[in-house]
């Protein structure tokens, strides 16, 4: 599926104003096992770029993979991330997921793990 977008923004100073366009595209591809999407926003006009790409497994057998990476531009920085999530299902309504993700820019780069677990509890009727 294919989504664009066009916005006009304007900004006023004290003695002029102006008017840039920002753009926004999504383009998701969904097969039976694993589904992958890409996106861009920006403001040309200002030199702000977001690119993305994400994607991953499905609801295939116990365990499900998401991966993601995503580059930010401005004139004068740059951010990069990136991150991967390993999720299992070890019991009805238990859910255990990892994820690792990675960040380097103008400035720093700085990684993380994030351990998490969910629980869900529903009540027949």
């Amino acid at each position: 599926m294919l989504t664009v977008g066009a916005d006009v923004i304007g900004a006023a100073t004290s003695d002029d104003y102006r008017v840039a366009l920002g753009l926004n595209e999504s383009l998701t591809f969904q097969a039976q096992w694993f589904d992958v999407t890409q996106s861009y926003s920006g403001v040309p006009q200002a030199g702000v770029h977001n690119l993305g790409l994400s994607g991953g497994l499905r609801s295939v057998g116990p365990f499900g993979v998401r991966l993601s990476t995503s580059l930010q531009l401005a004139p004068t920085s740059y951010r990069w991330r990136n991150s991967v999530t390993v999720s299992t299902s070890p019991l009805p309504g238990l859910g255990v997921a990892v994820t690792g993700s990675y960040a380097t820019g103008t400035d720093s780069a700085t990684w993380s793990v994030r351990p998490s677990l969910s629980l869900r509890y529903r009540v027949a009727g």
